[in-house]
């Protein structure tokens, strides 16, 4: 039997190399689905074992840091004869509700690639099946709706256009609506898959699934009678009990040791340039092309400028594709070579990206004396790498400070600068402006005065009062009013503060009570038009009457 659908990885599994072992005891493929880069590389390294084949993709849920060149990475992994389709791929509504635009456009392209090496396709579809089978519409491409889980009618639908539909470990569960749907269908509708670790069958559900379950599957009721009416010989492998081609294709011999190397060629002869900071995938062009060709060691002249990694990190060897990264600036030759003597190089020239226009600006646009600010590079096209950039700063007075984007420091007080910053690449130049001001002294604090008001003062003095610099003193009794000395009271404040009654001026200049005065205020009473007076003035009073 072949578990068409499962992920058999390391981080699932620490006993994989024990399973492994039981699979080819009962006599089970499988086919390991990658999901992204990591998943992806570990499903090929799988396939070397004689039970396991590959399928490679990027799965809609699994999208948040994919590479630039992913397809470029797809595409170096169908080097190996032993990947046998393009999965899991698809869309999912339901995880991600806010990249549809990015899920489609990369099932397009997985897609599109499949159609190109003429793969099949295992198709992830949740909360999106009308725009799945809007998509799949547009390509030539054949393959597996994974977990399928709807209609007699949608089933008809997807059978149609090419697809089979895959059963797994669901159909056992006591609820599921999709028994009914399977009656109806042939046996070349189906598939098996278990999509392990996930969705145990019963007798095994709630514990971690495998595909030696896949028996449960198969043995349900419904799918077993199926299988008892057709069963398909599988004749080199090509072929599942099931009725399903897995489209293996049979590997031709590898090629005969040759010296001659002329026909072997990684990236042409002409070399290829690679931006500093970015990775590319490599991988050799042998004749015949589907050739076993998983004996490769790979090699850089100098890691420091280029670093390569294969399949196994620790030696470079056991698959025909690498990664390369450019670290810096150079040219250096990869080498690819078999076991076999067959040898392929590749010239690598690391480069700069070229700018097309450059500005900048700075933030903030107003700089304080003694503070900093931040130069920011404006530039098209917006991904380019920007290593290669000088700036210079109109005047001494200001100090440019590289430190990622570079600053400046304003170290005089007031005026107006400029940065230039330039691409060495392309030589183009941009430049921006800035101010410079001093920080606002401390607020005035005022004068400081005993009396703000000349009613208080008058009151609390007794004297008569003047503003002098903003305050209220009391003027000296050589220079008061009219009255002078003679005066019980120089001021009308004055009197209706000690007396409590009001106070009218004399004929000699002084202010007298026009009634009897009050004296000794005790703590608490009294009341009148005196005391209204001094409450006015913010001064507490309390009065009493004389006897």
């Amino acid at each position: 039997m072949i578990d068409t659908h499962c992920h058999l990885f390391r981080s699932y599994y620490e006993d994989l190399d024990n399973l492994i072992v039981k699979l080819k005891e009962n006599n089970i493929y499988c086919i390991v689905n990658g999901c992204e880069y990591f998943t992806n590389i570990e499903s090929v390294e799988l396939s070397n074992n004689d039970n396991i084949y590959a399928a490679v993709g990027y799965q809609p849920t699994e999208l948040d840091n994919i590479e630039d060149d992913y397809i470029e990475v797809l595409e170096g992994m169908l080097d190996n004869n032993k990947v046998v389709a393009i999965g899991e791929i698809g869309l999912d509504y339901y995880w991600n509700k806010d990249n549809r635009n990015i899920q489609i456009e990369v099932f397009k392209k997985q897609l599109e690639l499949a159609s190109k090496y003429n793969l099949p396709v295992i198709i992830h579809s949740r909360d999106a099946v009308g725009d799945v089978y809007n998509i799949l519409k547009e390509y030539n491409v054949r393959g597996v709706i994974h977990a399928f889980s709807g209609s007699y009618e949608s089933a008809m639908e997807f059978i149609k256009i090419g697809f089979k539909l895959g059963i797994g470990g669901v159909i056992t569960f006591k609820n599921c609506k999709l028994k009914e749907v399977i009656s109806k269908l042939k046996l070349e509708d189906i598939v098996l898959e278990t999509d392990s670790p996930y969705l145990t069958p019963v007798p095994n559900r709630g514990k971690r699934n495998s595909p030696l379950n896949l028996i449960y599957i198969a043995e349900y009721k419904g799918v077993e009678k199926k299988i008892k009416r057709k069963v398909i010989v599988a004749e080199n492998l090509d072929a599942c009990t099931t009725g399903i081609e897995i489209w293996a294709p049979i590997p031709d011999e590898p090629p005969e040791p040759s010296e001659d190397n002329s026909k072997y060629e990684i990236c042409g002869k002409e070399g290829i340039k690679i931006v500093i900071g970015k990775t590319k995938v490599l991988h050799p062009n042998y004749i015949p092309s589907n050739a076993t060709n998983r004996n490769v060691t790979w090699s850089t002249s100098d890691e420091s400028i280029v670093s390569i990694k294969a399949s196994n990190p620790n030696n470079n060897t056991g698959y025909s594709r690498a990664t390369i990264t450019a670290n810096k600036l150079g040219t250096i030759i990869i080498t690819a070579e078999t076991t076999l003597k067959q040898k392929a190089t590749c010239k690598v020239e690391v480069i700069k990206d070229t700018i097309d226009s450059i500005g900048c600006s700075v933030s903030p646009r107003r700089i304080m004396t003694g503070s900093t600010g931040v130069i920011i590079p404006i530039y098209t096209p917006s991904n380019a790498t920007n290593y290669n950039f000088e700036y210079s700063v109109s005047a001494s007075s200001f100090v440019a400070e590289q430190a990622g984007y570079n600053t400046i420091r304003a170290n005089y007080n007031g005026g107006s600068g400029s940065v230039t910053i330039k691409d060495t690449v392309s030589g183009k130049t941009g430049t921006c402006y800035f101010d410079v001001y001093e920080p606002a002294p401390d607020p005035d604090p005022g004068p400081s005065c005993t009396y703000f008001s000349c009613n208080l003062c008058e009151a609390s003095t007794g004297k008569s009062c003047q503003m002098v610099n903003g305050c209220c003193e009391p003027v000296s009794s050589s220079g008061g009013s009219s009255g002078g000395n003679k005066c019980d009271y120089l001021s009308s404040g004055h009197c209706i503060g000690a007396t409590g009654q009001s106070c009218t001026l004399d004929s000699n200049g002084c202010y007298v009570p026009n009634g009897p005065a009050y004296v000794n205020p005790p703590a608490s009473g009294g009341g009148g038009a005196g005391c209204a007076h001094l409450k006015d003035i913010g001064m507490p009073c309390t009065k009493y009457q004389l006897n």
